[in-house]
């Protein structure tokens, strides 16, 4: 089973941030290859410390979580583009919006290499500057504060909603 398979292993690499290749067998290669995509590491269960610990992570989480509002405006806005830009940027990895805690090991090494920190941040400058100028988004954000009837069902937006919506338009 023991061959010269080099991996980087989630064991290592997310409670100790190592990135480090260790010597794996092939069956474990073989995983670590077939789930290297797969979003199935939840680093605030697995290593609550390690993003109080890393930089890079708290500012990950931090565009994470602003997108993921972003995401909601624009979907409860029912506007489109907003979502078809998001998707598209994202090049499918709707994890990173969905579910702020969730990481694949492709994200974490993009986390390492600052290069999900530039597709974040150009994600949420894009959208953000899509939202405010959208007509649709700053009706629904309107209507909204006023605790309108949108499609049918009473909306109301709390305090907290409502100034993170309107600082992510920048209105």
């Amino acid at each position: 089973c023991t061959t010269s398979c080099m991996q980087v292993s989630h064991y290592d690499y997310v409670p100790h941030y190592d990135y480090v290749p260790h010597r794996v067998c092939r069956a474990a290669a073989a995983f670590l290859d077939e789930i290297h995509h797969c979003p199935c590491l939840d680093i605030s269960k697995i290593a609550p410390d390690l993003i109080a610990k890393t930089q890079a992570l708290r500012h990950i989480r931090s565009l994470r979580l602003q997108l993921s509002y972003l995401h909601d405006l624009v979907a409860r806005a029912k506007f489109r583009q907003g979502t078809g830009l998001l998707r598209k940027s994202l090049a499918g990895r709707v994890h990173l919006v969905l579910d702020t805690e969730l990481y694949s090991m492709h994200d974490l090494q993009q986390v390492l290499s600052g290069e999900l920190a530039d597709v974040l941040s150009d994600s949420l400058d894009r959208l953000s500057e899509m939202a405010r100028q959208s007509p649709q988004c700053r009706k629904w954000l309107t209507d909204a504060e006023r605790g309108a009837r949108i499609s049918g069902e009473l909306t109301r937006l709390r305090v907290e909603e409502k100034l993170l919506y309107r600082s992510l338009l920048g209105l």
